[in-house]
């Protein structure tokens, strides 16, 4: 009697030890469903404006940087020579960060500039230039040489604030001070339509600052690039405040 009730309890154990096992599986199976399903609908909202962009292209990047070039190179028309060596390096190092930005969000690098596009370079370098000149004049004069002082002031005053200060505390004029400072602040905002003109810097700042987008890739490193890319800009546009 006592063998058979051994047994049974033997076999109630395994029956029990069976259905504990396959609840397990069962659980992990749906969980694993359960957190498959969650990074599907991340992954939803994190692209929710995937399809109105084109990924990026290395051959159209390529003509990017041909034209931006010229584009600083009308900006920097008047910047004195001993300058000339640390610019090119800092150029190159911002356009290694545009185009890490670029092949990160993988969305198409768009040329700035209405109706500029690649097929501008099959021009003469005179064509080209004089094309370039028009829309960077335009965009110069309506952001800093068409607006009063007042205007510039109430605009970008809270901007420049940090740099006017200190340029002040070097024994600079303080109106003097302030228009470079706000100069500035202009110029960082043409060279980031520069580098990414139309709704390709929304996109980036948007994917930067994405809780979704962060739960799925890697957003530091995508911060970084920004962050580093802004510094880089802000840095050329007192280069570039000198010239204009």
């Amino acid at each position: 009697m006592f063998t058979c009730d051994f047994q049974k309890e033997k076999d109630v154990s395994e029956i029990a030890r069976k259905a504990l096992l396959n609840e397990k599986v069962y659980n992990h199976h749906n969980n694993k469903i359960d957190l498959l399903y969650e990074v599907s609908q991340k992954m939803k909202s994190v692209d929710f404006a995937k399809n109105l962009y084109e990924p990026y292209d290395e051959s159209i990047f390529e003509s990017k940087v041909a034209i931006d070039l010229l584009y600083y190179k009308h900006l920097l028309n008047n910047l004195d020579e001993s300058y000339y060596k640390d610019v090119h390096e800092l150029l190159a190092q911002t356009y290694r960060s545009i185009k890490e930005i670029y092949e990160f969000v993988n969305i198409k690098p768009l040329i700035f500039g209405k109706n500029i596009d690649k097929t501008i370079l099959e021009n003469s370098i005179e064509e080209v230039n004089k094309k370039l000149t028009v829309v960077l004049d335009e965009v110069v004069n309506m952001s800093f040489y068409s607006l009063t002082p007042t205007q510039r002031s109430e605009k970008y005053g809270d901007r420049a604030v940090p740099l006017t200060k200190k340029l002040v505390a070097e024994n600079n004029d303080m109106d003097e001070s302030l228009q470079f400072s706000i100069k500035t602040c202009i110029l960082e905002d043409v060279l980031v339509k520069i580098a990414f003109p139309g709704s390709n810097w929304l996109r980036v700042k948007y994917l930067s600052e994405s809780e979704d987008f962060g739960l799925v890739f890697d957003q530091q490193k995508l911060v970084d690039l920004v962050e580093g890319f802004q510094k880089q800009a802000s840095r050329l546009s007192k280069y570039l405040a000198v010239c204009v």
